[in-house]
């Protein structure tokens, strides 16, 4: 059942907050298939920068720059041949600004990867070196939501759109792209016309609560 009876922004945000912790513990699964802080890292780059799974996977760490704290998402893997395609749009539309914060996660994680085999030079390998299959990836982030309370079937796009309530409590907004990387900020809003996750108010008051509770 949920964590607590928190209703819109403040319940996403608690939510998020514990399967972030899930994922860094990494203990939900067994030991000779330890990812490390493989989601952990995932679920940091697909909340604070709305990225959606299948540009996640093909990313290099070339992809990265840690002086801008920012991804180039610049391709996309085919979820059903797993073939991979370069996006077509001006590059300068294709950055995506995280926090500081991540940048040292991400440095950490490189670390990590050193011991990985890593042919491909991926940021989110597969334990073979080759591209982390997207059911695999899913699965696992259900599975973590469900942990941390999130009883609904989760969308891949729901992922994102739990994003828009991260990237405010990170307080993001002046770095991160407010349209979900939709074609338009337009279909952001129709999207997000029946969740109340932007009032500003109920956001700060959603991150005392948080802030309480994951002490």
């Amino acid at each position: 059942p949920p964590i607590l009876n928190f209703n819109g922004p403040e319940r996403t945000l608690l939510i998020v907050n514990k399967a972030l912790l899930i994922a860094k513990q990494a203990t939900i699964f067994p030991k000779r298939h330890n990812p490390g802080k493989f989601y952990y890292v995932l679920l940091r780059a697909l909340l604070e920068g709305n990225i959606r799974i299948s540009e996640l996977i093909p990313l290099e760490t070339r992809d990265y720059d840690v002086r801008m704290n920012a991804f180039l998402i610049n391709k996309s893997i085919d979820i059903k041949n797993g073939t991979v395609s370069y996006t077509k749009s001006k590059e300068s539309n294709n950055l995506v600004f995280v926090s500081e914060e991540f940048t040292k996660i991400y440095i950490e994680w490189l670390e990590e990867l050193k011991n990985k085999t890593n042919t491909n030079q991926l940021i989110f390998p597969a334990s073979n070196g080759n591209y982390k299959s997207y059911s695999i990836i899913l699965k696992n982030i259900k599975k973590i939501f469900i942990l941390a309370g999130w009883n609904e079937d989760i969308s891949t796009h729901d992922f994102r759109s739990f994003g828009a309530v991260y990237r405010k409590y990170l307080k993001l907004d002046k770095t991160s792209q407010d349209h979900l990387r939709h074609s338009s900020r337009h279909m952001t809003k129709l999207y997000e016309r029946d969740k109340d996750w932007n009032d500003a108010e109920k956001l700060i008051a959603a991150s005392n609560e948080v802030a309480q509770h994951l002490e």
